[in-house]
Formats: C-alpha cells, sequence, structure tokens
C-alpha cells in the first residue's frame, strides 16, 4: 500500500514530529511500499490539490491533518468515491464518515480549552493569559480559544487574570 500526509502549514516542530514518527512507523510495516509527504504552505487550494494529485497517482490512504476545517471536505469526498482511504486528523468536521472520509480521529478542543480555563481557576494563577495559537485560522485553534473563553466564568476574580486574543 502506498500512503500520503498531507500538512496545510508545515511550520512548527510538532508538524516535523508527526512526519517523522508517520513514516518510522510505515517503515515497520512489510505492506507499505511508499510513504509521501506534502506540505501545502498554508494554501488552502494547494491543499486540496495535493489531495486530488495523491489521489492521481493511486495512492491508497491520505492522512490529512484539518488546518482549513470544511473547506476541504469537498477534495475529502472526491478521494473517498475514488476508492482512496481518507483520514483526516485534529479538527471535527462536519462531513459524514464512509462518504467524506473514513474516519475522522479529533481532539476535543472545546473541551481541552474549558479545562485550561478551569485549571486557571482552580490554581489561582494571577497574571495575563496569552494564548498564541497554530497556524493563523487553524479551526483546532479556534476551538480551543472557544472552549477557553466558555471556562472563563468559572475562573475567580480574584485570579487577577486577563485574556488577550487576536
Amino acid at each position: 500500500m502506498t500512503i500520503a500526509l498531507i500538512d496545510g502549514v508545515a511550520n512548527n516542530t510538532w508538524r516535523r514530529a508527526t512526519r517523522a514518527e508517520m513514516e518510522d512507523e510505515a517503515s515497520k510495516c512489510l505492506n507499505v511500499e511508499r510513504v509521501s509527504y506534502a506540505d501545502a504552505g498554508g494554501d488552502p487550494q494547494k491543499f486540496n490539490s495535493d489531495i486530488n494529485s495523491f489521489v492521481a497517482q493511486g495512492y491508497d490512504i491520505i492522512v490529512a491533518f484539518t488546518d482549513f476545517g470544511d473547506a476541504s471536505i469537498p477534495a475529502y469526498r472526491a478521494a473517498t468515491q475514488a476508492r482512496v482511504t481518507v483520514v483526516p486528523y485534529i479538527s471535527s468536521l462536519s462531513g459524514e464518515v464512509g462518504t467524506d472520509y473514513a474516519a475522522n480521529p479529533y481532539q476535543d478542543q472545546i473541551y481541552i480549552g474549558r479545562q485550561w480555563a478551569h485549571w486557571f481557576g482552580k490554581n489561582g494563577i494571577k497574571g495575563n493569559v496569552v494564548f498564541l495559537g497554530g497556524t493563523p485560522g487553524a479551526t483546532s485553534s479556534q476551538r480551543f480559544m472557544d472552549g477557553f473563553k466558555a471556562g472563563v466564568p468559572s475562573i475567580p476574580t480574584s485570579s487577577y487574570w486577563r485574556t488577550i486574543t487576536s
């Protein structure tokens, strides 16, 4: 089988580590003939084009970081219809398993954001909270911030903190 990993923006250490992990784990499987990689460099059109290119090259599996959220569902759907196993991961998408992709494993960033806010409140952290997030516009960063803001009411005012968001 052949596997492609696609990042929307691979400009950080975590993305390099996940790529290395994918390549390392795939190298242990005798059935994997090739692992390829693409970085869209922050361009949603290139991201979707990379998906289409891997489909045209006959790849069996495409694993994709959900940098562009639901905007890539048409490309995932077309790949799925071409009988490619597509697995977008990290953020929950509105697509349908079996129609738009094979699976969509994701972190519940809203829950995680709320837990961070609760932790700040519980531990009485004093000072400013600055969340820089990931790639600008990343769905995962926005959902984390939504959860964090939702958890803010649980923080006692005696914690003396404020959030700065962009």
